[in-house]
């Protein structure tokens, strides 16, 4: 047996105004989204997004990751995700020259330890180990 509910005109209106209210406020907390910025080997993206994953957001800036890639992600002051692709770059190790991969950002000191090359304050390497490696150096 179903018992009907009888309202009346101010208790309908006021469970109308409820629901619209609720259905209002979950749709714009829906609709708010997170800005995140992503920066591909130096290039800041800021983008406005929804979900907080990581490769959503890659997504949503444009960025297909590469097998290679090196990604940090920093959510401290926001989400930030930097992506630093590998750089081809020669060396000379004071006999032959030869050919290494390196990531954006890495300094000079980083590709040498890479690439096996120990050095000491007798040795003079150029550019400084300090400096950062950039797309086709030597």
């Amino acid at each position: 047996m179903q018992k009907m509910i009888r309202l009346s005109g101010k208790k309908l209106l006021a469970l109308a105004a409820m629901l619209l209210l609720t259905v209002g406020a979950a749709a714009s907390a829906m609709a708010a989204g997170v800005n995140a910025t992503v920066v591909l080997n130096g290039r800041e993206t800021r983008v406005s997004v929804q979900s907080t994953e990581t490769e959503d957001i890659l997504e949503q800036a444009g960025v297909a990751l590469r097998a290679s890639d090196k990604v940090v992600r920093s959510d401290e002051d926001g989400i930030r995700i930097e992506v630093s692709r590998t750089l081809p770059v020669r060396i000379y190790n004071g006999t032959f020259w030869f050919q290494r991969s390196v990531h954006y950002g890495d300094t000079v000191a980083e590709a040498l330890e890479k690439a096996g090359v120990a050095y000491d304050e007798n040795d003079i390497v150029s550019p400084s180990p300090r400096m950062q490696v950039y797309e086709g150096m030597e």
